[in-house]
C-alpha cells in the first residue's frame, strides 16, 4: 500500500466516525429517532463465515455425488 491508499482509508474511517458522532448527537437531542438495535450488526461476520462454510460443504457433497453417479454410469456401460 502506498501513502495515498492509506490516506484514503484513514479518511473513510474518520468520515464514518464523524457521521456516527453527528447521528448520536441528533438522537440525544431528539431530532431523529434512535436507531434500532440490529441483530445483524453484531452477528453479521459470524453468519457470513457460517454461510461460506456451509456453501463449501454443500458444493463438496454435490461434487462427490456427481462423481459417484458418473463412475457408476461408466461402470455399467457394456463395452
Amino acid at each position: 500500500m502506498n501513502e495515498k491508499e492509506i490516506l484514503i482509508i484513514l479518511d473513510k474511517i474518520e468520515r464514518k466516525k464523524f457521521f456516527k458522532l453527528i447521528q448520536s448527537q441528533a438522537e440525544k437531542e431528539g431530532h431523529i429517532s434512535p436507531a434500532p438495535f440490529l441483530f445483524l450488526k453484531k452477528l453479521g461476520n459470524v453468519l457470513q463465515y457460517t454461510g461460506g462454510i456451509l456453501l463449501g460443504i454443500f458444493s463438496g457433497i454435490f461434487t462427490l455425488l456427481l462423481i459417484y453417479i458418473m463412475v457408476v454410469y461408466l461402470l455399467h456401460l457394456q463395452l
